[in-house]
């Protein structure tokens, strides 16, 4: 699963922020959950495209994949992105 997200970028013809946050990002890698993420924010979160916008331009940082989709419905499961979720907020102090 090698998503681009510039890729996806282009086609929606917008910037989303939440993938400009560098800490996020390096975070996602560093947890090999980047190619992940993209993925299951393209084709499983429940946000459309304007959503997703606003949701990304909204939300608090550490609430990043908390919100960004049902985690039971992705290949990877419930457990995989609630410990993720666990290890980002403990590095956001929460």
């Amino acid at each position: 699963m090698n998503i681009d997200w510039n890729d996806w970028i282009e086609e929606e013809e917008e910037e989303i922020d939440i993938l400009t946050d560098e800490k996020f990002v390096n975070f996602l890698e560093e947890n090999n959950a980047y190619d992940k993420f993209i993925y299951n924010i393209k084709y499983i979160s429940y946000l459309d495209f304007e959503c997703l916008k606003t949701y990304c331009n909204d939300t608090i940082k550490h609430n990043y994949l908390y919100y960004s989709f049902n985690w039971a419905k992705t290949s990877e499961g419930f457990d995989f992105w609630e410990k993720l979720n666990i290890k980002w907020l403990k590095i956001n102090n929460i």
